[in-house]
């Protein structure tokens, strides 16, 4: 006889179950003198149509079946729900196990049973539509219980970094979540360095270097630090999705614990990181303010930082045409332009003014908060079995697309992110840009020196040798003013 052994849970002291329905597997054995082969164990592992996990050793006794390597006359099962619930597994394998004279012993009935006997086979298709219909029950109950916690604000799953969990020593139970300081520094570090413009790679390095490790002892990765800045648990919330909307937002509710960072800087990072202006590549890797944003008027290709033989860092085309620039004079022109036209105060007023107020604005904010509403209430008749998974797919993918297309247009009716952080703070705007992290700057000379606003920025040829007029200087600020074009829609 060959068991397969298999528990879905290894924790909540269940760590021995393989190993105890070993034991019982060896002394039905023992007692009846069969020899007992190698086991197939999937521990820790579901077998309902529920599981995200694949059994390696289940595939494996499967394949062997099918080659005809099982290499014995009997499986050995602990009990019936263990080898499968799903009836679309177990009527393949009762085919198999039937092909290779292979009868199944299950301990817990103390009873053998052979595929080929219609009776016999009758009972296994019986326990197996049983246990399918036993894990759908559940799955239904642990739904309806998340569900019912997440409208309380109650925690679910594991306490995430920031956070731990304190139990009632006499009963166990889950009395309430608590932040822990050292680890809620590192997460506003990580939202007060994104809310000033600092980019995801350079706040990891940083978090790396200062020693900041995650709970299992390894350096944050860059993926791991974007995770945390989208976790809505961090401003207090508890956001609950359907198994069909994962990834797709869901309810957000009010925690039943403290916030680490304020709701309105949560959403002020989420406004960032969503910004479709927001670039992901390393142009330049951060480091030169107009690099690949400054172009060549020349063959309108994107000027990138040099410096060859002695000479002053300058910004030289792309395509290598031979247009260049120095890129110190360049940067103090572009800043110059920058400030003067974001302290403009008509400008300012354009960009700050509160756009919700707008008809469009109204009418759409309002149409996204019914469509939203309809997802909910949608996801609770569904809950309540008032209408059929296939109904409510149908209206989900409709309302989905429509959100989507609602919240882009939402989008295009505000400020840029990025403008509107360093417009709205108030104080000298060249003392705040300056002091920003170079890719706040960047992205700022992204928006402002577009064809849209100031225009985008190119450089074109020496006219003439001549040392400029004003300052008698072979290079400088003047001679460089006259090769700039602003190119505007």
């Amino acid at each position: 006889m060959k068991p397969y052994l298999r528990v879905s849970d290894r924790q909540r002291g269940k760590s021995e179950s393989v190993n105890e329905q070993l034991v019982d597997l060896t002394d039905d054995a023992g007692e009846r003198r069969w020899q007992l082969g190698e086991a197939y164990a999937d521990d820790g592992i579901s077998a309902s149509q529920f599981a995200e996990k694949i059994r390696g050793d289940f595939t494996r006794l499967i394949a062997d079946l099918r080659a005809g390597q099982f290499g014995a006359s009997i499986l050995g099962l602990w009990e019936l729900s263990r080898f499968s619930r799903q009836v679309d597994e177990w009527t393949p394998a009762l085919r198999l196990l039937e092909a290779a004279s292979v009868r199944v012993w299950v301990s817990d009935v103390q009873r053998l049973y052979d595929p080929r006997d219609p009776d016999d086979r009758k009972t296994l298709l019986t326990g197996a539509v049983d246990a399918e219909y036993e894990s759908a029950k559940t799955s239904r109950r642990v739904k309806r219980t998340v569900r019912q916690k997440a409208q309380k604000g109650w925690m679910h799953g594991q306490a995430p970094f920031g956070y731990r969990r304190e139990y009632d020593p006499d009963s166990g139970a889950l009395l309430r979540q608590v932040i822990v300081p050292e680890e809620a520094k590192a997460i506003r570090t990580i939202f007060d360095r994104l809310e000033a413009g600092d980019s995801l790679r350079r706040i990891t390095i940083d978090l790396r270097e200062a020693g900041v490790r995650s709970r299992a002892g390894r350096p944050l990765s860059e993926q791991v630090v974007r995770g945390m800045a989208t976790r809505d648990t961090y401003a207090g919330r508890r956001r609950h999705s359907t198994r069909a909307a994962q990834g797709k937002g869901g309810q957000v509710y009010e925690a039943a614990w403290l916030a680490i960072v304020e709701p309105a800087q949560f959403d002020a990072v989420q406004a960032r990181l969503s910004d479709p202006a927001r670039r992901v590549n390393r142009d330049g890797q951060g480091r030169h303010f107009l690099s690949m944003i400054a172009q060549c008027d020349r063959c309108i290709a994107p000027m990138t930082s040099s410096q060859r033989g002695g000479e002053p860092p300058h910004l030289r085309c792309h395509a290598n045409c031979g247009i260049q620039v120095n890129e110190e004079l360049l940067d103090q022109i572009a800043m110059d332009v920058i400030v003067g036209y974001l302290s403009r105060k008509d400008i300012y007023q354009e960009l700050t003014r509160d756009r919700g107020d707008s008809p469009e604005a109204r009418h759409v904010q309002a149409r996204l908060a019914s469509v939203r509403r309809s997802l909910v209430e949608l996801e609770n008749e569904l809950a309540a079995e008032q209408i059929t998974p296939k109904m409510a797919g149908a209206a989900e993918r409709k309302w989905l697309a429509e959100v989507e297309q609602l919240e882009q247009r939402e989008r295009e009716l505000t400020a840029p992110p990025a403008l509107a952080a360093f417009l709205g703070a108030g104080g000298d705007i060249r003392a705040r840009l300056e002091a920003a992290p170079m890719p706040a700057r960047r992205a700022i000379a992204r928006e402002v020196l577009s064809p849209g606003l100031v225009g985008q920025l190119r450089v074109g040829k020496v006219t003439t040798n001549k040392w400029c007029a004003e300052c008698r200087k072979p290079t400088c600020v003047h001679r460089v003013m006259a090769r700039l074009k602003w190119h505007r829609m």
